[in-house]
C-alpha cells in the first residue's frame, strides 16, 4: 500500500497548490521551494483531508472508492484517523519524492519533476492499474468541488468539522462507552455523513 499512500500524499499537494493558486487573497504559492516553507499541510492535516477524502469517494460511489485501499479507520479524540495511512507518515519521513517535515508542521515536495511530470510520479510509485490513481485523483477533485476552502482550513478547523459527522461521532462514543482509547470505524459508518454534505 505505501505507492497508494506516496500518491495520494503526492496528488494532496498538488491539489493544495491549486486550491491555493484558485484563492484571490492567497493567490499563487510560487516557487516550488516557497510551496515547501509556507504550506501547512501537516500530519493532522493530511490525516483529515484523507478522511474526507475518502467519505466523499463512498458517498459519491458506493462501490467504486478509496475505502479498499483506506480501511482501517478508528475514532480518535482528534477525529477519524486511517491507522495504517498514519503509521505510513509517521515512519516514511523521506523518500525521493515527497517529505514529511520531522516537526510535524509541512510536508516538502523534493523532486520538482514529479510536480510538473505526474506520469512519471505515477509509473514510479508502482501503480500498475492507473484506475488506483484517477480514484485517488477523483476523490481529492470531489474535495474541491464540495468547497475548495477545505484545503485551505487549519487542522483545528478540520479536527472541528471532522466531529460534526456521525461517521466519527457514533464510534467514539462506543470508545467512550467502552473506556478505551479509539474504535473502529466501519465502512457501513460513512453512510452517516451530515446531511448537508449529501
Amino acid at each position: 500500500m505505501e505507492h497508494v499512500y506516496r500518491y495520494f500524499l503526492w496528488a494532496l499537494a498538488r491539489e493544495y497548490w491549486r486550491a491555493q493558486e484558485d484563492n484571490e487573497e492567497l493567490g499563487s504559492p510560487g516557487t516550488i521551494e516557497q510551496f515547501n516553507s509556507s504550506n501547512d499541510l501537516s500530519i493532522l492535516k493530511v490525516i483529515k483531508l484523507n478522511f474526507l477524502a475518502v467519505a466523499f469517494s463512498i458517498l459519491q460511489d458506493n462501490e467504486n472508492n478509496l475505502y479498499p485501499y483506506f480501511d482501517s479507520f478508528r475514532a480518535l479524540k482528534y477525529g477519524p484517523v486511517e491507522m495504517d495511512f498514519w503509521d505510513f507518515l509517521q515512519t516514511t519521513r523521506t523518500d525521493d519524492i515527497i517529505s514529511c517535515n520531522t516537526s510535524n508542521s509541512n510536508i516538502s515536495i523534493l523532486d520538482t519533476d514529479y510536480f510538473e511530470n505526474e506520469q512519471q510520479l505515477r509509473n514510479d510509485c508502482n501503480i500498475i492499474d492507473p484506475s488506483i490513481s484517477d480514484l485517488i485523483d477523483r476523490s481529492l477533485q470531489l474535495i474541491n468541488e464540495k468547497d475548495a476552502r477545505f484545503f485551505l482550513m487549519t487542522s483545528r478547523e478540520l479536527v472541528d468539522f471532522t466531529h460534526l459527522w456521525d461517521t466519527w461521532n457514533f464510534p467514539f462514543k462506543k470508545a467512550i462507552r467502552e473506556k478505551v482509547r479509539s474504535w473502529p470505524i466501519t465502512r457501513i459508518d460513512f453512510n452517516n455523513a451530515p446531511f448537508w454534505i449529501l
